[in-house]
């Protein structure tokens, strides 16, 4: 008999991620939590039910948008860790990452 686990990923938040989360609405906070929550379970399915897209060029990194704001993240599949790297409004993420 085959017993099935789910190891749930590690959660790591860049400084400048929690400052972002620092000044935004409850609400915004609300909503990375529990998207972040689902992304840690199992990041490569919440990448198909979550606004969640590839970021192209870069190699295992994505883009979470909520509302009007952006997360940057990586995934390494092979340490089960999730390094949220980047956070800001929509005109300013992308530039950050140039």
């Amino acid at each position: 008999r085959c017993h099935e686990t789910t190891m749930t990923y590690k959660i790591i938040l860049k400084k400048r991620v929690m400052k972002l989360l620092d000044t935004c609405d409850k609400h915004i906070k609300i909503s990375f939590i529990e998207k972040m929550n689902i992304i840690a379970k199992n990041p490569h399915s919440a990448i198909n039910t979550l606004d969640i897209k590839i970021i192209v060029g870069v190699k295992n990194h994505y883009r979470l948008r909520i509302w009007d704001y952006r997360f940057i993240f990586s995934v390494n599949d092979n340490e089960l860790i999730i390094l949220f790297a980047h956070a800001d409004s929509r005109g300013w993420i992308y530039k950050k990452l140039k």
